[in-house]
């Protein structure tokens, strides 16, 4: 098999696990080759097999002589809770200021101003903050499944383009159409996009709702689902596991 590399901040790594679903915040579990050091809240590069995902540290240290961390793409700052504010206006309040504003407050802007097409600018009349509140429970509350954290850092309100993800993968093993997953390998894996289907020899193409690409050592693998697991998006957000790999158990 192709020798595949994974390196968090230029730093070699044996073990990566990075959950992309197609709405919501990806996450990675990183494991180091050496005892590197990285702060938590440190805005760092990881790159999977040449895809590189602006993430952010958000647990993590040198355990057993090794690095090891979890990171969430973007800059870590929708996991933040926001002050109460209400938001008022005569002519009503636009989705997009208070998006800007919850963005802005949680220091989410690092990589880039949250994106709100005119296609998804509403007014929502009154809105009130609650005290206390993630700043992604806010985003979830006003647009639901309709935004994900991209793999630039930066976050976006809409749907995820649709369409084939192109030639240039083989399917590993019997596709399991039962629970609509497949495992595939990808000379590309950047093209490996939730949001697309995959054509993975079923009756029909697999929508990639979550790919779940794994680095182990020299071997690399993406898990393609049709749907995410059970609680993943919601553990995301809460952070309410510490250790694991959210829903992928």
């Amino acid at each position: 098999m192709v020798d595949f590399l994974c390196t968090l901040d230029g730093h070699p790594a044996t073990f990566c696990e990075y959950g992309e679903p197609d709405y919501g915040i990806p996450c990675a579990t990183v494991r180091l080759a050496g005892p590197v050091d990285i702060a938590v809240g440190a805005h760092v590069d990881l790159v999977i097999n040449g895809m590189t995902i602006k993430s952010t540290v958000i647990r993590g240290g040198v355990r057993l002589g090794r690095g090891s961390y979890r990171l969430v793409a973007g800059a870590g700052g929708w996991r933040s809770p926001l002050l109460a504010r209400p938001f008022r206006k005569t002519s009503g309040v636009k989705l997009s200021a208070v998006l800007q504003d919850a963005a802005r407050s949680v220091e989410e802007e690092f990589y880039g101003p949250i994106v709100v097409p005119a296609s998804e600018e509403r007014s929502l009349g009154e809105y009130e903050v609650t005290e206390g509140a993630t700043a992604a429970r806010v985003v979830n509350s006003l647009v639901g499944g309709r935004y994900h954290v991209g793999r630039d850092g930066v976050t976006r309100v809409g749907l995820r383009p649709s369409g084939l993800v192109p030639a240039g993968f083989v399917v590993l093993g019997d596709p399991d159409a039962a629970h609509g997953r497949a495992h595939v390998i990808a000379h590309n894996p950047g093209s490996i996009v939730p949001g697309l289907s995959i054509d993975v020899g079923l009756s029909q193409p697999l929508h990639v709702a979550t790919a779940i690409h794994t680095v182990d050592d020299s071997k690399s693998t993406i898990l393609v689902m049709s749907r995410s697991p059970q609680g993943y998006i919601e553990d995301i957000i809460d952070e309410a596991r510490p250790d694991d790999v959210y829903g992928l158990a």
